[in-house]
């Protein structure tokens, strides 16, 4: 295996809608809190859309200032530094893979359909379990529940294509088996 690292950065021109989007729903969600008040129903909804859209908002912002790379691929496995920061050994990973979500409504208002690069490891459990903070946990064992995965990537967020991103992760896992 070759000590090749590779970095993976986030692409700010996919991210510059999403945190204008954000921010928009932001705002409607201060306006519904001033235009009825915080105790009325769309005082609730605001907060919640507050809640929601401003945390997506920190992480864009965040993703746009912070100057390091989203995924580092290394001989020792994967770290990924989106939301929280997770590192997977080589020898922990069980697949690798593009899972495609699909979400819409039955009255075909709206439809959400999104790729993610997934990575499952052998103990999911263990490997959730391990996991510095409640928050980190929690999200783990969400991406599990709904993916099967650890680790869940969505295409949106990077500057390379998931099926060039799956073909060097691949390529790295079948160094590391090649060796044993």
């Amino acid at each position: 295996m070759n000590n090749e690292k590779i970095e993976i950065r986030a692409s700010k021109t996919k991210i510059i809608p999403m945190l204008l989007g954000s921010g928009v729903f932001v705002y409607l969600g201060l306006q519904m809190i001033l235009d009825s008040g915080w105790k009325s129903t769309m005082g609730s909804v605001g907060i919640l859309a507050i809640a929601f859209f401003g945390f997506g908002f920190f992480l864009f912002i965040k993703q746009l200032i912070k100057n390091k790379p989203i995924l580092i691929i290394d001989n020792e496995g994967v770290i990924y530094q989106g939301v929280y920061i997770s590192k997977v050994s080589w020898k922990n990973i069980d697949k690798i893979y593009i899972n495609k979500i699909n979400i819409s409504n039955r009255f075909s208002i709206f439809s959400i359909k999104q790729n993610f690069l997934n990575i499952s490891v052998k103990d999911t459990d263990q490997y959730a379990e391990n996991q510095k903070t409640m928050l980190e946990n929690s999200l783990v064992k969400n991406n599990i529940k709904y993916s099967d995965g650890i680790i869940s990537i969505p295409s949106f967020l990077l500057a390379i294509s998931l099926k060039e991103l799956l073909k060097i992760l691949n390529k790295k896992l079948a160094e590391y088996n090649k060796q044993l």
